[in-house]
């Protein structure tokens, strides 16, 4: 249980650092790209 709370904590920042990276990255790029994907980052 307590490894499954720690990977779970890992993927969310590590989605979260990647969208951050993309909006930095190419804001005009990313952003059709963020609204057409499910996932809010």
């Amino acid at each position: 249980m307590i490894v499954f709370v720690f990977v779970f904590k890992y993927l969310l920042v590590s989605v979260s650092v990647l969208c951050v990276i993309l909006l930095f990255k190419e804001p005009s790029a990313s952003g059709p790209s963020i609204s057409s994907t499910p996932r809010k980052c």
